[in-house]
């Protein structure tokens, strides 16, 4: 799971929900809507491949690590959960309940799947959802002088069809074009990419500690990033080498740095810290 930790410098101002498309699922009344983060006080954002949470069991771990790293806003690739839906999961032993969106195929298939959980202050603050696909949605907060539009991904693996990838991120751009400029973007997910380290010419979107070297899809994330001017977080910190995985095979030996957590470069001086942590 890799975490970005941010703190809000900002001022309490009115926010409305937007709706990007006939899609927009509202949750709740916006209008009564909290903000989510004050003066001085840290939002923390996720990513993780849960490989599912099709079991009730797997769902109630899944937010009591959430709950034990003290996670406001988690986006979750691969629940393989269909259809689109809205599940309350209170975490094991504690008075804390997170809520889970989810957005995923609509056949039997048990396949992808994306899903968003918000602890009790970030559904507060909830102004609308959107469930895009099965690889893609989002859902915007409520800030003080910004509201946070935070996109959860799920990016189709190096040996997918060509086809699938360029509909990905053709879906995921116009997302971003969605999202209001006065917002603070987050993407975050599982990018199924290396990047590798920044050089003279990558610099200003990636940072050095990066793990592997650069594949097709760390190109395409790479354009991606260069074209909305994101960065990544996860990279720019120095941690230990088991900080920065964010992924193993079952082998037991490979592992790979392909989950990324990506924001705005002008609120890249807001990001405390951002590092993978092993295990639920």
């Amino acid at each position: 799971m890799a975490l970005l930790n941010t703190i809000a410098n900002s001022h309490s101002t009115a926010a409305a929900a937007t709706a990007a498309s006939s899609t927009t699922q509202i949750y709740p009344n916006p209008a009564i809507a909290l903000p989510l983060f004050r003066r001085r006080k840290d939002l923390r954002v996720a990513c993780w491949n849960v490989r599912t949470l099709c079991d009730d069991g797997v769902q109630a771990l899944t937010m009591k690590a959430l709950h034990r790293y003290r996670v406001s806003v988690a986006c979750l690739s691969e629940v393989r959960l269909a259809d689109v839906g809205h599940l309350p999961i209170k975490v094991p032993g504690e008075e804390f309940t997170y809520h889970l969106y989810h957005s995923g195929v609509t056949d039997n298939s048990g396949l992808h799947g994306v899903a968003t959980a918000l602890s009790p202050d970030a559904q507060a603050a909830l102004l609308a959802w959107q469930p895009i696909s099965h690889r893609l949605a989002l859902v915007r907060l409520k800030g003080q002088i910004s509201n946070v539009s935070v996109i959860a991904v799920y990016a189709p693996t190096l040996n997918a069809d060509d086809a699938d990838k360029m509909q990905f991120y053709a879906d995921l751009q116009a997302a971003v074009d969605d999202v209001p400029s006065s917002d603070v973007p987050i993407v975050a997910g599982d990018w199924n990419a290396r990047t590798g380290p920044a050089d003279d010419t990558t610099r200003h979107i990636l940072g050095r500690f990066a793990l592997g070297a650069r594949c097709d899809n760390g190109e395409r994330l790479m354009s991606f990033k260069e074209a909305n001017r994101l960065i990544v977080t996860n990279i720019r910190f120095q941690h230990p080498r088991h900080h920065l995985i964010t992924w193993r095979s079952n082998d037991g030996r490979t592992a790979n740095q392909i989950d990324y957590i990506l924001v705005r470069s002008r609120w890249a001086s807001s990001v405390m810290d951002s590092r993978a942590f092993r295990g639920g």
